[in-house]
């Protein structure tokens, strides 16, 4: 739903501020001459700086004698909107480019070290509402940067969620995935996908921040399901094939480390028999060190064993769109020369 100017009975038909509404204090300009009200909270602001940002408000202010059918409030015609106040805040921080906006400041307040995925969520999603491209592209950047990171540089889920730079919890891949669905940027989804694939309930229950139900659609629900379920065979293949036993250019069996080799499966295989929950976690992180017996390898075996769990990663790495059921576009697979 976008802007609604409503219709007055009477074109002088004025509102007044009561107790239920909210001014902004830090969006009420004296010379704004357009009133926004959302959700009961008013904000007075420019109508040329809105219209410069936005092409949908630009349309709008357009319409000739638009502000004779708008409600009135403070003697400045009303456009009511349906969002978050909250969000409507960090848009218009980047609209009037004040020093909290998420390009000049690290968070939403003052006291914050880091802006939050939320937060970066909501400028995306409401500049892509209101056409606001160059506010989009510039929020958007925040999240398809941290997206586009290499098999080389990846280390493990934790370390790369615990590094990015906003503040960003697991489950809101969920949100990721709507946000690469709203803008188009496909290329979001590999990643986003996975790291719903590692949540448990929340993956297809979703859940509720500031009063808004996160989800994914029904159609997202069922690529990430089937998605699981192929990543899960394919890394059970994967572990198999480190301590297989073979030398993998010739072959043969190995000679020597054999009650090594046959401990390490069985370490290796036990946790795929907890179900499928255990069998996928963490299927791109290293494996090496849950296997309790290395130090019980020859060094040749050792390095063999070290190769061939760094090849199955890289393998799943490069094929992990094709398990959500996505093309290979713009997916980072230069991790040949590991």
């Amino acid at each position: 739903m976008g802007p609604r100017t409503t219709p007055a009975t009477n074109p002088a038909n004025s509102l007044s501020i009561d107790t239920n509404m909210k001014c902004s204090t830090e969006f009420w300009d004296p010379n704004g001459n357009i009133i926004i009200l959302a959700r009961g909270s008013v904000f007075c602001i420019s109508e040329e700086r809105l219209g410069q940002q936005s092409m949908l408000f630009s349309r709008l202010f357009m319409i000739p004698r638009w502000q004779d059918v708008a409600d009135k409030l403070a003697d400045r015609p009303v456009i009511h909107l349906p969002d978050s106040p909250c969000e409507l805040h960090l848009l218009f921080r980047m609209v009037f480019d004040t020093s909290l906006s998420l390009m000049r400041h690290s968070g939403s307040s003052e006291s914050s070290s880091s802006p939050k995925f939320s937060d970066i969520a909501a400028v995306v999603r409401l500049a892509a509402k209101y056409e606001m491209t160059t506010i989009c592209n510039k929020a958007l950047a925040k999240l398809t940067s941290f997206c586009s990171v290499t098999f080389l540089d990846w280390e493990n889920l934790e370390d790369y969620v615990a590094q990015a730079s906003f503040g960003f919890e697991l489950r809101d891949a969920i949100t990721l995935v709507s946000i690469a669905r709203i803008t188009g940027v496909s290329a979001m989804l590999p990643l986003a996908f996975y790291m719903c694939s590692q949540l448990g309930d929340e993956m297809t229950d979703g859940f509720v921040r500031d009063g808004h139900k996160e989800e994914l659609s029904m159609d997202d629900r069922i690529m990430c399901v089937s998605g699981k379920e192929l990543l899960a065979k394919a890394s059970k293949v994967a572990h198999l094939r480190i301590f297989c036993g073979n030398d993998v250019k010739t072959g043969r069996l190995f000679s020597c480390c054999k009650q090594a080799h046959s401990e390490a499966l069985r370490q290796t295989l036990s946790p795929f028999n907890a179900g499928a929950q255990d069998e996928l976690t963490n299927a791109l992180d290293p494996q090496l060190d849950r296997i309790k017996n290395l130090h019980d390898f020859c060094p040749t075996c050792y390095e063999t064993i070290r190769e061939r769990e760094l090849e199955g990663r890289r393998k799943l790495w490069e094929e992990l769109p094709s398990f959500f059921g996505l093309g290979q576009e713009d997916w980072p697979t230069d991790c040949r020369n590991l």
